[in-house]
This record gives structure tokens, sequence and C-alpha cells, in this order.
């Protein structure tokens, strides 16, 4: 008897840009996206394969490989991202706003109103910056982000007390420029909640401090809440070389990941720093409702935070 002809695989395309924080997570939703539809009726029909794609004109690289265990998806085949996208891209299935959970259904249709079941594939992005995208997934995660043996932490973390890492960054975010720091009264009130909770627990408690750059470091230098402490350390100059995007290296995640609890600022690195660490994370709740006010740039923090994560704000 003939064989009927072997149906195309279906491809999730992921964009992958910049820096290492915003490369997991857009590795990490277009994989539970793939995933969901598992059940749908093009993934009983077709393979769903999933690859990644960096436009010729951008200097970004998958930086994922390099950092974790993985295995990772290859780079699309030749013809796979250009047509799953578009000509302007009007196929493609973008998020409803920054951090908006907005999922892929393959039973439905993509940007410009066509049905999956016609097209090669689902081009998906851009940031991606929700846990609700790889709800579930997380054991399979931890294992995938596992770090390579080669990858060094770029600081020494202390044993014997417990470990809070601030991860310190300012800047680009959500495409506003020159986004500053949380103001010193965040920083006060997030280490005087962990000194708090140590002393419950007759636990020591130590700061780990990594800034972004230079200017961070300068910065929280000023702070009282920094200065009025002996036991915050910095786990490395701002101005050493920053190869990461602008969050930090992965040498720098495998440092913030050691620590045993994380207090953040802003950007996907910090938050990846929190995830991996695995305790109790603090995060600036009032940065994004600040700066992302209406239009795409608006923020739903639930989409955004795990509800076991602390929120404080000024």
């Amino acid at each position: 008897a003939r064989r009927g002809k072997i149906p195309e695989p279906f491809w999730i395309v992921l964009t992958a840009v910049d820096g290492i924080g915003n490369q997991m997570f857009q590795y990490s939703s277009a994989l539970g996206m793939m995933l969901s539809n598992a059940g749908s009726q093009v993934g009983k029909t077709r393979q769903l394969r999933l690859c990644h794609h960096i436009r010729p004109d951008m200097s970004h690289q998958f930086l994922l490989p390099e950092a974790f265990v993985g295995p990772f998806t290859g780079p699309c085949p030749e013809g796979v991202a250009g047509p799953t996208c578009g000509p302007d891209c009007e196929h493609a299935h973008w998020e409803d706003g920054f951090a908006t959970y907005t999922p892929l259904d393959l039973d439905g249709n993509d940007g410009a109103g066509t049905p999956y079941s016609q097209r090669p594939g689902a081009f998906v992005g851009r940031y991606l910056q929700s846990p609700k995208y790889f709800e579930g997934m997380e054991d399979t995660l931890r294992e995938i982000f596992k770090f390579n043996e080669d990858i060094e932490p770029s600081g020494r973390v202390a044993s014997g007390v417990e470990i809070v890492g601030i991860h310190a960054k300012s800047g680009d975010v959500l495409g506003y420029k020159d986004v500053p720091l949380p103001p010193d009264e965040y920083f006060e009130r997030a280490m005087s909640y962990f000194e708090e909770e140590g002393r419950k627990r007759q636990v020591e408690v130590e700061f780990l401090l990594l800034p972004a750059k230079l200017e961070d470091e300068t910065a929280l230098r000023k702070f009282k809440s920094f200065v009025s402490r002996s036991n915050v350390h910095l786990a490395r100059a701002g101005d050493e070389h920053d190869a990461g995007g602008g969050g930090g290296t992965a040498q720098d995640l495998k440092l913030m990941a050691m620590c045993d609890h994380i207090i953040t600022t802003m950007g996907a690195f910090g938050w990846w720093a929190g995830w991996l660490a695995g305790g109790s994370v603090v995060y600036y709740r009032d940065l994004y409702g600040q700066i992302g006010k209406g239009g795409k740039n608006q923020v739903i923090p639930e989409n955004h935070w795990p509800a076991s994560w602390i929120g404080f704000g000024e």
C-alpha cells in the first residue's frame, strides 16, 4: 500500500534578542507555547518543532547553549523564519503588551487572520516575559537551566551565613531610556525585611551587591541603606566588562543563583536571578506602574511577578 505524504512540520519560531535574561524568557515561553498546543488539531496532525531566529542585520547571538546544559533548539532552517512571519511580520503572534500573557492557540488564526492550519508555523515574540507561558514546566526548566561546568561565578558567596543577592540595574526598559534605580527607601525596606527574618530564625544575613554598571555602583554608594551597613559586600565592580546585554553575564547569573534570596530592581536578568536562587524574592512593585502606563507598554503585574514573590514600593 502506498503511504500518504508526511505533513510538513509546524514551526514555532522564537526571536532571540538581547541579553541572557531576555533569551531565557523567550526560549521558556516559546517552549511552553509549543507544548501547550500538543493537543491542538495542528499538533495532532503535524509535528511541532521549535527553532530560534536572529535577524541578520542585528548583532545578537543565541547565548543560552554557552551558559546552560540544555538541550536547546537550533537555528531555524533556511526558508522557515521569513514565511512564518510574513513580509511585514503581519502573521506574527505578538504579545498584547510587555509581560502580558498572550497565549498561542493553534486551533485559531494568526495575526493576519489566517488559520494556523494553513500556515508553515507561528512566529512568536517579542520578549514574552510572563511565567504563565511555562507554568507547570518549572522542574523541566530547572534541568535545562543548569549551568555548564565551565561557567565560573563572577564572585564568591560566603558560607555559614544567609546571603541575599541584590541585582541593581538602571537604564533602558520598555523602550524608556534613563530609568533610574529604585529609591533608597525601597532598598532599606527590602534589606530590613531580610534582616528581620534572619533575626527571627537566629540567622546572620549578609548582602551581595551586583551593580549592572559603574553608574549604578556610584549611585548606590550614596544610599543610606548601603553606607549605614557593614554587612554589604560588592560582588564585582560595576565597570568590569559586561557581555550579558546590560543585565549581567552567565558568570554573574550563576553567582546570583548561588544566593539564598534575591532583591531585584528591574530587568529580565534580575527576574531569573530570583527564579534560579529559589528562595524569597523581593521586587520593586512601582517600577512598571510608573513607566508602563497605557498602550503597548502596559504591564499586568500578576502576569510578570510570581504570586509567591514579595512586592515593595516606596
